[in-house]
């Protein structure tokens, strides 16, 4: 994760580490791996030229992302791009370090106009009053 969060998508460091925890995985002879982060996604390549191409990779973000799009789609929560949606929303996040905005533009395909840190306590109370 700190490597995504780094930019380091495609980076000797992340090959490196990559290797260190994967190759034991290899050599139990697994024939799947679960993308068990929503970060992962972002190294799929990396994680693939590791473990190599009889090993099927599983990306549990896209059906993450899809539960939440049908949940918020159920809510009538979605809001178009094209009518203004992502510049009046506000994305409360825990951890607003130097490169969140890259990251986060990498993983929407834009920037994130409305980006707020805000503690765990702080989401809990805003769930409770909503």
């Amino acid at each position: 994760m700190p490597l995504v969060e780094e930019g380091l998508f495609d980076s000797d460091i992340t090959r490196l580490v990559a290797q260190r925890y994967l190759y034991q995985l290899v050599d139990m002879g697994i024939d799947c791996l679960i993308l068990g982060c929503t970060h992962y996604p972002l190294l799929i390549e990396v994680i693939q030229e590791t473990v190599g191409n009889r090993i099927q990779l599983v990306d549990s973000a896209l059906w993450t992302a899809k539960e939440a799009q049908d949940i918020l789609s159920a809510l009538d929560a979605l809001s178009a791009h094209a009518s203004g949606g992502l510049d009046r929303s506000i994305f409360h996040v825990t951890d607003l370090g130097p490169s969140f905005e890259e990251c986060a533009s990498v993983f929407m395909g834009t920037r994130l106009p409305n980006a707020r840190k805000v503690t765990l306590d702080q989401l809990d109370t805003a769930v409770k009053a909503a």
